[in-house]
C-alpha cells in the first residue's frame, strides 16, 4: 500500500476509534451516574452539526434493525471534536440526560431543544453535574458543569477513550453571525417570516409587495403563515451580492 493509501487508512480507523471511544463513555457513566437505568445504549454518530445551533443531540427511534426493532440516536457534533476530552464527554453526558428524560416522558427542553428547562436542571443535578442557578435566556440551563460526584466518574474513565479523540471536522468560514438568526417579515397580516444570518437580506413578498424588514426592537414575535407551502409560494428572493444560497424559514 502507497503512503496516501496507509494515511487514509488510518484516518478511517481514527474515525471508528472515536465512535467506539464515545460507545465506551456512555457505557461508563450509565453506569456511574445513571445507575444503569437508561433504556439502553443508542445508536451513537459523530455528525457534522449542519444548521442545528448545538453540539449535539439525542433523538428517539431514529434507527430500526431488519426485524423492526427501533433505537434512538445520540450525536455529539463532528466540528466539536476539537475541543478538550473533558468537554466532548461533557457533552455525552448533556445528551444522555435528554434520553434520562425521554424514558421517564418529561418534556425537559422547548424552542426545538434549545431551551433546557428547570426539568433538565434537575435530572443534570441527580446525574452529579453542576447547572447554572439563573437560566439563560437563550438556552436556559444548558451550560451544565462537571460536580464533584460526576467529576469522580470521568477520572475513573479508562484513559485510552480520552485519548480517542484525535480528529474533528474543518469549521469553514461563512457569514459572521452573532447569536441567533435574525427575523424579516413582511407586511401580510399574518407576515411570512424568513430568518437568516445575514443583516442585509433584500427580499419582497409577491402578496403583499412589501420589503422584508426587521421588525421593532423589544417587539414579541408575530405570528407566521400557518402553511410551509404557501410560504415557499409567496416568497421571491432579489439577488443579493454575496448573499446565502438560501436561508432558513419557520413559520
Amino acid at each position: 500500500m502507497g503512503e496516501t493509501g496507509e494515511v487514509t487508512e488510518t484516518r478511517q480507523l481514527e474515525e471508528v476509534v472515536q465512535e467506539v471511544a464515545l460507545r465506551a463513555a456512555w457505557r461508563h457513566f450509565d453506569r456511574q451516574l445513571f445507575g444503569s437505568r437508561l433504556s439502553g445504549p443508542p445508536v451513537i454518530t459523530i455528525q457534522r452539526r449542519g444548521r442545528k445551533e448545538c453540539q449535539g443531540w439525542y433523538a428517539a427511534d431514529q434507527w430500526a434493525d431488519a426485524r423492526g426493532n427501533v433505537r434512538a440516536e445520540l450525536n455529539v457534533c463532528a466540528e466539536d471534536l476539537h475541543e478538550p476530552p473533558d468537554r466532548i464527554l461533557l457533552e455525552l453526558v448533556r445528551e444522555m440526560v435528554h434520553q434520562q428524560a425521554h424514558d421517564r416522558g418529561m418534556q425537559d427542553t422547548s424552542q426545538q431543544g434549545r431551551y433546557h428547562n428547570r426539568r433538565f436542571k434537575a435530572l443534570a443535578e441527580e446525574a452529579g453535574l453542576v447547572a447554572p442557578e439563573r437560566p439563560d435566556a437563550q438556552v436556559g440551563y444548558a451550560e451544565i458543569q462537571w460536580g464533584p460526584r460526576s467529576r469522580r466518574a470521568l477520572d475513573s474513565l479508562d484513559p485510552g477513550i480520552k485519548e480517542a479523540f484525535v480528529l474533528a471536522r474543518r469549521r469553514l468560514a461563512g457569514p459572521a453571525r452573532k447569536g441567533k438568526m435574525l427575523l424579516f417579515v413582511c407586511g401580510c397580516a399574518p407576515p411570512y417570516k424568513i430568518r437568516t444570518g445575514r443583516a442585509d437580506l433584500s427580499a419582497l413578498c409577491v402578496r403583499c409587495e412589501q420589503t422584508f424588514r426587521r421588525p421593532p426592537a423589544n417587539a414579541a414575535e408575530p405570528r407566521g403563515a400557518e402553511e410551509p407551502s404557501e410560504l415557499a409560494e409567496a416568497i421571491q428572493r432579489r439577488p443579493v451580492v454575496g448573499a446565502r444560497s438560501s436561508e432558513e424559514r419557520d413559520r
